[in-house]
């Protein structure tokens, strides 16, 4: 299970992905050919040569302030979050159909506390940058909500797309994150617990499986049985 962490500009998702490191959950880090920043280490900063070289390997890109942020397939690591952007985030779940996702989307719409949060990590920011940071995604992140609501990303992505949880942040609270970062561990720790019992199941040979998915007998509005399949990841998300 790999988790996605979506969010605006300075939505809180960077504080939220530093709070799931402490709770030991793993940080899928991109790479990027931007400068380094401060104390920055939630990159992997790359000259253009080294970008050059893993171009033909990439997963998903993204062009932000002319910088390349990309990774590549060896990069994703089981039971991990990255942080990233819709766009980036329906490339990747389509291209890694073998992989199951779990989107949490950090909801901030109030700008100004987002500006406020932009400014203060950075000092050398300005506020017509946050402006057209902020503009150049408003689009991106409109279309987003809209599928959300309209449940339009689940029907696209229903085979390895388990779910999209919304996360309120739109104070500047700390504290919510944290907690936010305490129910995603439970969360972790339970789907693992719980595919750690589908596997035994399947291993015993307790189940018909197919490709190491388990086939499941449903009856239709006729009462007429038919089969599916479902991976590991699936059945266990649907047990919890």
């Amino acid at each position: 299970m790999i988790y996605l962490i979506l969010g605006r500009t300075a939505s809180g998702k960077s504080m939220l992905g530093d709070l799931l490191e402490k709770e030991g959950i793993n940080h899928i880090i991109s790479k990027t050919t931007r400068k380094k920043r401060n104390d920055d280490d939630n990159h992997i900063f790359v000259n253009e040569k080294t970008y050059e070289d893993d171009k033909k390997n990439i997963l998903v890109e993204t062009t932000i302030d002319d910088n390349q942020y990309y990774i590549t397939k060896d990069m994703l690591v089981d039971n991990s979050f990255y942080i990233i952007d819709p766009e980036s985030a329906k490339t990747l779940i389509e291209k890694t159909p073998d992989i199951s996702y779990y989107i949490f989307y950090v909801s901030a719409n109030h700008e100004e506390i987002r500006k406020g949060r932009y400014l203060y990590r950075d000092k050398n920011a300005t506020e017509d940058e946050f402006t057209k940071r902020d503009d150049s995604e408003n689009e991106l992140f409109k279309t987003f909500e809209k599928d959300i609501a309209n449940d339009v990303v689940y029907n696209k992505f229903k085979a390895n797309l388990l779910k999209i949880n919304v996360l309120n942040n739109s104070t500047n609270d700390k504290k919510r994150l944290e907690v936010f970062a305490k129910e995603i561990k439970r969360l972790d720790t339970q789907f693992k617990r719980v595919r750690s019992l589908v596997n035994i199941i399947i291993d015993e040979n307790m189940v018909v499986s197919s490709d190491r998915k388990i086939k499941i007998t449903l009856d239709d509005n006729e009462n007429t049985p038919y089969d599916i399949y479902k991976s590991v990841d699936e059945v266990s998300f649907l047990a919890m």
